[in-house]
């Protein structure tokens, strides 16, 4: 038999623009609420990202997934000129 499915929040994290990133994060790590920001907060939230992304596609389908969003970085141009 399935066990429930019970909802923990353990915070959120805020993806606002390539640079900047805020996160409100509570629970097992120091027992409260704290807030981060900046380096530390983009991160989190990219190692959640890829996180989902292996929980939906796999571990392999994942890795494929950064490694053309990395070429696709490099190729595209940094301005659209039209």
């Amino acid at each position: 038999s399935l066990t429930p499915f019970v909802y923990r929040d353990h915070g959120s994290l805020v993806n606002l623009s390539r640079f900047s990133t805020l996160g409100s994060l509570m629970g097992n790590l120091s027992g409260n609420q704290f807030f981060v920001e900046g380096k530390l907060a983009r991160l989190m939230y990219m190692s959640l990202y890829r996180m989902h992304q292996m929980a939906i596609h796999g571990r392999i389908k994942t890795a494929g997934l950064w490694l053309s969003e990395k070429l696709v970085r490099v190729m595209r141009p940094k301005m659209k000129l039209h």
